[in-house]
């Protein structure tokens, strides 16, 4: 088991923990979350390079490599009054090759229940750009879909988006910015706007993050945070939300853990 590991989930552990929360539900919310953290460290363990199939909750240019798994759960959080929430989503993606991948993920389970859990079926398609002639300039064009089955009743929706994106040759910043257009099945209205994201590396472990989906929905947030490689196949991010608009929600954390295989 690694060190990282150990660290990772006693800190989940004292941020969840009973002990420290102010609410009975917070506390329920807290019990189920032992469970999935018996699992964490065990794949902890793991060792083996990593795509970063997102930059925290927006797709990146990365795609997961043919014939491998990509598995992330991400957990968003606020333990304190008011509006203290959590909010599980869950990443499965499968390279199928020609810069594509296949996804299904699980969005928005938690406490308070909220109107906009869904599944989604899609995909991901990353190709590079002038790869033969300009391949230090990481030009991808990026394009996916997602079909959803809200599970509160709201029936089928989409998420559409693609961006456009190249890194700094000299730091190898990556850029990233485009759009996207999704139903109230997963934003909470009919909506779509503009999308941007930035991925510095420090070292071979580390790489600092930001995204922002523009406007009034439950995805405008602007997230800033850290990446950490514990191994070539792992990722950790920590990250933190702020919203555009007040009605977007409430400021709060964001963990997520990413393993491929």
């Amino acid at each position: 088991m690694t060190l990282l590991g150990s660290m990772f989930w006693m800190l989940a552990d004292l941020i969840y923990s009973g002990r420290r929360c102010r609410s009975a539900t917070w506390r329920m919310c807290s019990d189920s979350l032992k469970v999935p953290g018996s699992l964490l460290l065990l794949i902890l363990a793991a060792d083996g390079a990593v795509a970063q199939q997102a930059i925290i909750n927006m797709p990146s240019a990365d795609i997961t490599p043919k014939g491998k798994v990509f598995l992330m759960h991400e957990t968003q959080f606020r333990s304190w009054q008011p509006g203290a929430f959590w909010a599980g989503t869950n990443f499965f993606c499968y390279g199928v090759g020609r810069s594509t991948e296949f996804a299904i993920t699980n969005y928005n389970a938690g406490t308070p229940l909220q109107p906009n859990i869904a599944t989604g079926v899609g995909f991901k398609s990353s190709p590079q750009l002038w790869k033969e002639t300009n391949p230090n300039l990481e030009l991808k064009l990026t394009v996916g879909q997602m079909a959803l089955l809200n599970h509160r009743g709201s029936g089928l929706g989409s998420f559409s988006y693609s961006h456009l994106s190249f890194r700094l040759p000299a730091v190898r910043t990556r850029l990233t910015a485009g759009g996207w257009a999704g139903t109230r099945q997963l934003f909470n209205r009919n909506t779509g706007s503009v999308l941007a994201g930035v991925e510095h590396p420090v070292g071979k472990r580390w790489i600092v993050l930001a995204e922002w989906f523009a406007g009034r929905h439950d995805f405008g947030f602007f997230i800033p945070g850290l990446l950490f490689h514990p191994t070539k196949r792992q990722i950790v991010v920590f990250g933190y939300k702020f919203p555009n608009h007040a009605e977007n929600g409430k400021p709060g954390f964001v963990l997520e853990y990413g393993i491929t295989f």
